[in-house]
């Protein structure tokens, strides 16, 4: 029996299903830039178009641009459609029916490199695809006014938020598939760097990666819950480090993920002493306009040794995942170990998860972890 098969009945246990063993569906993911931030994509399947939209394990959230939206400026002025960069947008009004009332606005906002922007529009239900999974009723919303985006690249149309919540009125794609028995509750997720040979990794609905290649089994953690359900994929991190020293201001803590965050969000004391680490050390910029850009240092420089211990085992990074650059800045540096704006949290971005595999039970509210550092 493979490592895959043994790990995979370990993981589902009793929550797998009984009588036959239900399909796995795998999506291949997509290397994209979003507003000049290294991302991932992942192909959703609306009706008979399929539509890039960014694979988002943060937010709850799921919407599309619709084929007539406005895009406006940082001042509110209208700009040619094509200048908020988003690939093909979503026509007409949708096949499910609109969300109640009829018109119900969706909005969204965000922050960009140059300030504030905004989504928004209306919701309403459509049957969704990934990968051969089809979900029917999703909850969406159809964005029909971008203020303060530019930097869609032409990759994507929206985003898919597949960040967790069991919240009864709310249909995230894979959390709805478990519920109404199309999956098992496993979602695993597994991301490589932009130099990785074999792709930019994948994400597999009911199972494990065939990709995947470690031997060391799985660290588990339960989720952060409150009366039995949860909101956001949250968990207690151990501590941080970096070497044999621990950040207590990050140790015993709630942590967050995020693959549409391509950095690790730590307390800002904690950050000025991982950035202190770097050989030479990263530079603090007090006038960045861009929370991305607070750290700059050479693009040479030795990186530290970081590791998230997580119930007792420690995750590292390759030094490939601790220096970013950006597409309208490919001539500097920056650290990945940023200051987070909540006093002592810790969201662990695209940057570190490039470095494990992840796998979530929806249903017995576990995260189930493995390395994933030395890849080609």
């Amino acid at each position: 029996m493979s490592f895959q098969t043994i790990t995979l009945a370990l993981l589902l246990g009793a929550t797998a299903s009984a009588t036959s063993p239900r399909k796995a569906y795998t999506a291949p993911l997509k290397h994209i830039t979003f507003e000049g931030l290294p991302e991932y994509a992942v192909d959703v399947q609306f009706g008979s178009k399929t539509y890039p939209l960014l694979f988002d394990l943060g937010s709850p959230v799921q919407w599309v641009v619709g084929s007539a939206f406005q895009c406006l400026d940082a001042n509110n002025a209208t700009l040619p459609q094509a200048e908020c960069e988003f690939a093909a947008g979503f026509p007409g009004n949708f096949s499910e029916g609109m969300r109640s009332p009829p018109g119900s606005q969706f909005q969204l906002g965000f922050l960009a490199p140059n300030g504030l922007g905004s989504v928004q529009g209306a919701s309403g239900f459509e049957k969704l695809g990934i990968a051969g999974l089809e979900v029917d009723r999703q909850q969406v919303g159809r964005v029909d006014k971008v203020t303060n985006i530019q930097g869609a690249n032409g990759s994507i149309s929206g985003i898919l938020g597949i960040g967790a919540s069991d919240v009864a009125n709310q249909t995230l794609f894979f959390v709805d598939a478990a519920r109404k028995g199309l999956v098992d509750p496993v979602m695993s997720v597994m991301l490589q760097r932009q130099s990785a040979c074999s792709g930019a990794g994948e994400v597999v609905f009911g199972g494990l990666p065939h990709a995947y290649q470690g031997t060391e089994g799985f660290t588990t953690v339960p989720f952060i819950t409150k009366n039995g359900s949860w909101t956001s994929y949250r968990f207690d991190l151990d501590a941080v480090k970096v070497g044999d020293e621990v950040f207590p201001e990050q140790a015993n803590s709630p942590a967050g993920i995020d693959s549409g965050l391509p950095l690790i969000l730590v307390a800002n004391d904690t950050a000025a002493k991982i950035n202190a680490k770097f050989d030479p050390p990263a530079q603090f910029d007090p006038h960045a306009t861009f929370y991305t850009k607070q750290w700059k240092v050479d693009c040479s420089a030795k990186t530290p040794d970081f590791a998230a211990r997580i119930n007792g085992t420690d995750f590292k990074m390759n030094p490939l995942d601790k220096i970013i650059q950006f597409e309208d800045d490919p001539h500097a540096c920056y650290s990945v170990f940023t200051n987070s704006s909540v006093a002592s949290g810790t969201v662990l971005g695209n940057a570190f998860l490039r470095n494990v595999l992840l796998a979530i039970d929806v249903q017995k509210h576990e995260f189930h972890w493995a390395p994933h550092v030395d890849y080609d």
